[in-house]
């Protein structure tokens, strides 16, 4: 009986906590910094909640130094937090049991749980003499801390491991005359080159490929320059990595193809229609990195802490990985330059497009030399001979990307005789709730072009 009053006590004390930090955390903090973000967050006040419970709960009832007595506090206080999840708040919200564990985030879920092992531990660690209580208290933080930290470790290393397979897998070699790239090839029927963006490789766009492929077409989606395993040359300029689109059309005995051009892979799709334009049988350029005139309307430049963001993401997998799980849609918003709020009202098919292009940049070890190589161009970047350019092209925008595409790309359609420009009013720098939209023109036009 002395050990159930305690641990029931023990349990309304951490009760009482956790209904006070939620309450904060659902309505001030979740708004501002999201979801899994503001539970993140949340954590290590909850778990020096549980420290400071604990050493109440053991001096007030004088709990003795006593293995079964401690852990036993402990463990009724943890069937009582389980019994009163599974038991009270589920049925009062109107989520059953398997639809709440079925949409648990893997990251926040773990720290919970974690938190609920120190829950059922934490007496142990509570010194009996009042003069060791500082130091029985720091190392119930230190190993809440330290298990935090393991969790987080043991995820980091499981999604890189998952990341590192996905991309060594479903992509070939081709030895051209302008050095090895990495490609891969889906569907039948006109030939259809496709360029990456920032931070990609052959497999951001995959998604993309077989799309085009289930509609009639035959997909080459590559790596540009320092991506994956296509290496970065010593000349990696927009005009040689056209050449290498060339190149890589050689290797695979492709006299034609149309060539869509993603976000950074705009400028070497423009060098390719003006250097190949006999391999060009239509330009797309979607949200492309494009020259602008100075006076053209732009949107304002990123806050200083996106650009931190982005500066330092990119110098290790771990602080992107970090980035990711901690706070999705800061890095929505700079990385992605896609409105977290958009996201957030889009349909379950588009949150998980965005979801997996976040992940999708892991392991960004193995693309960083190709992200230099696209700040290099983007920051020296020359307005092309666009009135030279004889393929069909197809222009599309977003006014609210966050990377300001959207000037470039009216203005590269007004200069391209005949060009046809799609600009859409919002959806960010993913076209966020126009997907479908989007790849209905691009097919569309293809299919015109290739006729």
């Amino acid at each position: 009986m002395r050990v159930l009053k305690a641990g029931l006590a023990y349990f309304l004390a951490v009760f009482a906590a956790g209904f006070a930090l939620g309450v904060v955390r659902a309505l001030w903090l979740a708004p501002s910094i999201g979801e899994r973000a503001a539970q993140l967050a949340e954590m290590p006040l909850m778990i020096a909640a549980i420290v400071a419970a604990a050493v109440w709960i053991v001096r007030r009832r004088g709990l003795a130094p006593v293995l079964g007595e401690r852990l036993g506090v402990g463990m009724v206080a943890l069937v009582c937090v389980l019994g009163a999840e599974f038991a009270l708040v589920l049925p009062l919200r109107g989520v059953a049991p398997a639809q709440y564990l079925a949409g648990l985030d893997p990251v926040p879920a773990a720290a919970y749980y974690a938190s609920l092992v120190v829950l059922a531990v934490a007496p142990l660690f509570v010194a009996p003499v009042a003069a060791k209580r500082g130091r029985a208290a720091l190392a119930s933080v230190a190993a809440a801390a330290l298990m935090v930290v393991a969790v987080f470790w043991l995820k980091y290393r499981y999604d890189i491991n998952a990341a590192l397979a996905r991309v060594t897998h479903g992509s070939q070699i081709a030895d051209t005359a302008c050095g090895p790239i990495e490609y891969a090839v889906s569907g039948e029927g006109p030939a259809v080159l496709l360029v990456h963006g920032a931070g990609g490789g052959f497999d951001q766009t995959v998604g993309f490929a077989q799309e085009f492929a289930a509609r009639g077409f035959r997909v080459v989606a590559m790596s540009r320059f320092g991506y994956l395993r296509t290496p970065r040359p010593a000349v990696a300029t927009a005009a040689a990595q056209a050449d290498a689109h060339a190149c890589l059309l050689d290797a695979l005995k492709i006299p034609r193809a149309a060539i869509i051009g993603v976000s950074a892979g705009g400028p070497s799709s423009m060098q390719f229609a003006l250097r190949h334009p006999e391999r060009c049988s239509a330009l797309v350029l979607l949200v492309p990195l494009a020259y602008a005139p100075p006076s053209a309307e732009r949107l304002a430049s990123p806050p200083a802490w996106a650009r931190w963001l982005i500066e330092q993401g990119v110098k290790a997998d771990l602080l992107y990985w970090l980035a990711a799980e901690l706070a999705p849609s800061l890095v929505t918003g700079s990385i992605l330059a896609t409105p977290p709020a958009l996201v957030d009202r889009a349909d379950a098919g588009e949150r998980e497009r965005i979801a997996w292009l976040r992940r999708q940049i892991l392991p960004l070890s193995l693309r960083r030399q190709g992200l230099l190589a696209d700040v290099e161009i983007a920051t020296t970047l020359p307005r092309y001979e666009l009135e030279r350019v004889r393929a069909p092209t197809l222009v599309i925008s977003v006014r609210d990307d966050r990377y300001g595409t959207y000037a470039g790309s009216l203005y590269t359609a007004q200069h391209i005789a005949g060009a046809r420009f799609l600009g859409l009013e919002d959806g960010g720098h993913l076209w966020v709730g126009h997907h479908r939209e989007v790849m209905g023109e691009i097919v569309s036009f293809l299919a015109t072009s290739a006729r």
